[in-house]
């Protein structure tokens, strides 16, 4: 047993120190994608394969056991993009390997550690604990791919009023829409300004405005970006002036935020209901009527 669980710490530590950036040095493939990637549906043949490997020991397992592997279909694959995570379906099935086995490996060490105690631990539950503990970890690190999700998507939102606003004002100082999202993704870097540098990337690797647009659209599946992508694409489709459809995108942006807090205003009121109910009000009655109850205690012998 403990040359199993031995083992497995040493497996562990090499997929760690194998996965650190030091030893992960980019390839030709990764060095010319920012230039060439974007073209949705028409993948440059430079590229090939659109594959991204880890290097060492860890791309030789993400080759190896993806083929034992559930198999990453589209979902999980918009998931990792919507997450802002630049590894594919082959590396989060390892990750939620890894996750699985070093939840396991706690297991064994607290078993072990309760033997050495003293502790009568029944041989037959182990394999039981370790099988629930390995579960935990696969689906704990599904859980927090979606807790990376939603905290992402509520930045994205929070933002996009904003970055709506700055899209207008570089519109109506007669720039372009690619233009326009250069200058707010130079302004505001991280979050939106990412993403508009996405969209002028795939515009610069020769897509069209509308389908970066789309695709921009895809990766972040939130209401409030499909209604700026879409009224976006119409005004341009149709000739409309892009700067009045954004303005009043970016009025139905900051509306939608303030539901959205008045809605989380009136959740924590109810959750604020917890703490006085079970707390605050028994302690109020209990000093209202003990001093009644000590004061019957001396009057009744």
């Amino acid at each position: 047993m403990t040359a199993v669980l031995a083992l497995m710490v040493a497996v562990g530590v090499i997929l760690f120190v194998s996965g650190l950036p030091a030893l992960r040095k980019p390839g030709l493939e990764q060095r010319v994608e920012f230039y060439v990637s974007g073209l949705h549906g028409f993948p440059s043949k430079l590229l090939g394969a659109r594959s991204n490997p880890g290097a060492g020991l860890r791309g030789w397992a993400e080759h190896r056991l993806g083929r034992f592997l559930p198999a990453p279909h589209r979902n999980l694959e918009q998931r990792l993009v919507a997450a802002d995570n630049d590894n594919g379906g082959g590396s989060f099935r390892i990750e939620q390997l890894i996750w699985g086995v070093t939840a396991s490996t706690g297991v064994w060490i607290l078993v072990i550690l309760g033997l050495n105690a003293g502790v009568a631990i029944d041989a037959g539950v182990v394999p039981l604990i370790s099988a629930i503990a390995f579960s935990s970890g696969w689906w704990g690190r599904d859980w927090w791919l979606t807790k990376q999700i939603e905290e992402r998507r509520a930045v994205l939102q929070e933002e996009l009023p904003v970055a709506i606003d700055l899209v207008t004002l570089s519109i109506m100082s007669g720039e372009s829409v690619p233009a326009a999202f250069t200058r707010v993704a130079n302004i505001l870097g991280t979050g939106m300004g990412g993403e508009f540098d996405r969209v002028v990337s795939d515009i610069r690797a020769g897509a069209p405005v509308t389908n970066a647009l789309e695709a921009m659209k895809e990766r972040l599946p939130a209401a409030g970006i499909a209604r700026f992508v879409d009224a976006l694409i119409t005004g341009i489709e149709r000739g409309s002036p892009l700067a009045e459809v954004l303005r009043a995108q970016a009025d139905d942006g900051r509306e939608e935020r303030r539901r959205q807090l008045l809605e989380l205003g009136g959740r924590r009121e109810v959750l604020m209901l917890i703490p006085v109910v079970f707390l605050i009000m028994p302690t109020v009655v209990a000093f209202a009527l003990y001093p009644g109850l000590v004061a019957l205690d001396l009057l009744v012998p």
